[in-house]
């Protein structure tokens, strides 16, 4: 039988946070959460490690540019998806740099 991924949502707003992820566990993914991008490192620290990530750009303390960065540095094999509502062309090209 074929584990199912794995997903870390992470999303300051908690709606978003229910919604997304009960739209991946009806599709049977395994999904963790955080509100937080010291929340999501310190998951992927402890030694979860998603086969996705999808990550919310604007966030209180370290925003989602900041989480990308250090996941990668522990878990640089993660597919990651920016998350926003927020058109700051400067923010998204620093993402995809970040994600190369």
């Amino acid at each position: 039988m074929k584990e199912t991924a794995k997903i870390l949502l992470v999303d300051d707003e908690p709606g978003m946070l229910r919604y997304i992820r009960t739209l991946l566990e009806v599709d049977n993914y395994k999904v963790e959460t955080a509100s937080t991008g010291e929340e999501a490192v310190e998951r992927v620290q402890k030694g979860f490690r998603p086969e996705l990530v999808l990550l919310d750009l604007l966030m209180p303390g370290i925003d989602g540019l900041q989480t990308l960065e250090q996941i990668r540095q522990i878990h640089p094999t993660a597919k990651v998806v920016m998350l926003s509502c927020v058109s700051d062309t400067r923010k998204v090209v620093q993402a995809i740099r970040l994600g190369s």
